[in-house]
């Protein structure tokens, strides 16, 4: 790690704490080039990372901070890394955005996509129906399945807000991975609804397996991350949460 890195890190996890509120000036760059033993060219260079992921604006006279609802989506992996285990409200809200995404993607390709593409997506879907995958191949065809989903849609900004998502929320959780113990009986018979849906083009029902498979899938993490849960419990029968997409 670079030294404007080092110090880009200390203020983000500064101002993610509040201990620099918004609409506050950050420390000048003398205080900081003496506070961290380096010279201002560090200084200059770490400020502009925590400028670029939103937190701070840089102005004529020194940097403020900005809200932290007005950050750029690169923050959000590093909300998740503040704890040994992600905060749960933090992934409850990870988890509902991805499920708007999914929703809209999913209902773009019922629409539009070819009869070839849905029978790429598909086939996609048949491992993870038929096969009996370890955790770790389960998740990539998992990840594959909803990249080309979001590829098929062809809603570019879907694409570009899952991918960023994802690339901050699965490394984040592989760690929790060994504490899992999810309901593979469950996710198989979802999947399978998913692909019903997708056969019969049916916008409904493939909404309702979205969202089933977002509760279930959100329900499991939150287990995992639970200190004082029962790890023998195996979560079944979710409940949706409904998201509401104008598309």
């Amino acid at each position: 790690m670079t030294k404007h890195e080092e110090i880009a890190g200390v203020l983000t996890e500064e101002i993610l704490s509040q201990r620099f509120r918004p609409g506050e000036r950050l420390p000048s760059e003398r205080d900081l080039a003496a506070r961290f033993d380096a010279n201002r060219g560090a200084v200059r260079e770490a400020m502009k990372l925590v400028a670029h992921l939103g937190l701070a604006s840089i102005q004529p006279g020194g940097a403020r901070v900005e809200p932290i609802e007005q950050a750029s989506l690169d923050v959000i992996g590093h909300m998740l890394r503040r704890t040994p285990d992600p905060e749960p409200s933090l992934v409850i809200d990870i988890f509902e955005a991805i499920n708007a995404l999914m929703l809209i993607a999913t209902d773009r390709v019922i629409r539009f996509a070819s009869e070839d593409e849905i029978r790429n997506i598909r086939a996609l879907l048949r491992p993870l129906i038929n096969d009996d995958l370890d955790e770790a191949t389960d998740t990539i065809a998992r990840m594959e399945f909803f990249r080309i989903l979001m590829v098929t849609s062809r809603q570019i900004v879907c694409q570009m807000v899952a991918k960023a998502l994802f690339e901050q929320l699965i490394p984040t959780l592989a760690h929790v991975q060994p504490r899992v113990r999810a309901d593979r009986t469950g996710l198989r018979e979802l999947m399978q609804d998913l692909d019903d849906a997708l056969l019969q083009r049916d916008r409904d029902a493939a909404r309702v397996a979205i969202e089933s498979l977002e509760a279930l899938n959100r329900a499991v993490v939150l287990a995992a991350l639970d200190p004082v849960g029962d790890p023998d419990a195996v979560v079944t029968e979710p409940t949706p949460h409904v998201v509401e997409v104008s598309l």
